[in-house]
C-alpha cells in the first residue's frame, strides 16, 4: 500500500476538464490502483467523446487499459420531491423579502413536509406567518396547506428562515435500491461496450451512493434479485460501490465481478482465490435466500474447502 507521500499521480486529459464525476473517480483510482496495480505511480485519464448516437463510458485509463463508468445512485422520487419543495420555499422567500422590515428578531419556521401552494398564493401564506409572529404565536395552521411551527431565535435582526419537517420513510432497502439501479446498470453495459479504440483489459461500473440508500449487504441483495442479469451484461467486469463517510472520506467496496458470478453459475467457484472468497462471503446470505438450488451449490462449495 502506498504511503501518502507515494500517492498515485492522476493526470486528466483536457477532455475531462470540469467533468462532475472527477470528484468520485479520483479517490476510486487512488485506492484501486494501490490495491491492484501498486507498481504504477502515475495514470493518464481521458474522457471518450460522446455523441447523440454513441453513449460512451466516462473514463478511459491508459495504463493498464481500463474503462470506468460512474453512476450516481439516488432516489428519483425523493429528489423530485425535494426539487418541488425547494421551488415552493423559494417562492415563499420571494414573497417575504419585501416585508422583512416588519419582523423584529430572528425566527425559524418549521414547514409541513409536503408543500403545495398555488402560484400567486404565496403572499397569503406570508401574511398569515407574519401575523402569527407579531402575535407571538408558536403555531399557525393554514387550511389546505398545513401546520407551520414558529420558533424565535433572538431579538436581533429581522430574519425568517424556513426548514422542513423531518421526513419519515419506511422502505425495503434492497427492493428500493434495485428499482434505482437496474436501469443504470443496463445503460452502463451499453456505454462500456461502445468503446472499441483500444483492447481494454477491464471494464468497471462504479456506483456512487451519495445519499446512503443502503449498506454493502443491501446493495448485494438488490443485485441478487435480478441475479442473472449481470451474467447477460458482458461489458461489465466489476461493479464497485463508493460511499462517503460523515467526515467526508470516500470508501469503496467490491459488489461483484462477472468472473465470480459466471464461476458460481458454472459450479467452479474457488475459495482459494482471494476475490472469489471475498465475494462468496458477501453473497452467501443473498444466494441462500434465492432458493434450494442455490443453497445446494453454496454448501457444495463449502465442502470443497
Amino acid at each position: 500500500m502506498k504511503t501518502e507521500k507515494e500517492m498515485i499521480k492522476i493526470n486528466f486529459c483536457s477532455s475531462c476538464e470540469n467533468k462532475e464525476e472527477n470528484v468520485f473517480i479520483q479517490p476510486f483510482i487512488t485506492e484501486y490502483w494501490a490495491k491492484y496495480f501498486p507498481e504504477i505511480n502515475e495514470v493518464k485519464i481521458s474522457c471518450p467523446e460522446e455523441t447523440s448516437k454513441n453513449k460512451t463510458p466516462d473514463y478511459f485509463i491508459f495504463e493498464p487499459k481500463v474503462l470506468i463508468e460512474v453512476k450516481r445512485v439516488y432516489d428519483k422520487e425523493e429528489m423530485n420531491d425535494f426539487a418541488h419543495y425547494s421551488n415552493q420555499i423559494n417562492h415563499l422567500r420571494e414573497a417575504l423579502q419585501q416585508r422583512l422590515n416588519e419582523v423584529n428578531g430572528s425566527y425559524i419556521v418549521l414547514t409541513p413536509e409536503k408543500l403545495s401552494i398555488k402560484k400567486g398564493k404565496e403572499k397569503d401564506i406570508i401574511d398569515k406567518i407574519l401575523e402569527a409572529i407579531k402575535n407571538n404565536q408558536e403555531v399557525v395552521d393554514i387550511p389546505k396547506i398545513g401546520m407551520f411551527e414558529i420558533s424565535k431565535l433572538s431579538n436581533e435582526g429581522n430574519n425568517v428562515g424556513f426548514i422542513r419537517s423531518p421526513v419519515v420513510k419506511f422502505i425495503n432497502s434492497p427492493e428500493f435500491i434495485k428499482e434505482n439501479i437496474a436501469s443504470k446498470i443496463k445503460t452502463a453495459n451499453i456505454q462500456l461496450g461502445s468503446f472499441n479504440e483500444d483492447k481494454v483489459e477491464k471494464k468497471i461500473l462504479l456506483l456512487v451512493d451519495k445519499y446512503y440508500l443502503g449498506d454493502v449487504h443491501d446493495m448485494i441483495e438488490a443485485l441478487s434479485f435480478s441475479y442473472r442479469e449481470p451474467l447477460d451484461y458482458n461489458n461489465i467486469d466489476e461493479i464497485w460501490l463508493q460511499y462517503e463517510t460523515i467526515d467526508k472520506q470516500f470508501l469503496h467496496a467490491l459488489l461483484c465481478t462477472r468472473d465470480f458470478l459466471t464461476s458460481f453459475e458454472e459450479k467452479r467457484v474457488n475459495l482459494k482465490n482471494t476475490q472469489h472468497k471475498e465475494l462468496f462471503e458477501k453473497w452467501f446470505y443473498s444466494l441462500v435466500e434465492l432458493g434450494d438450488n442455490y443453497r445446494e451449490e453454496l454448501f457444495d462449495i463449502l465442502k470443497k474447502v
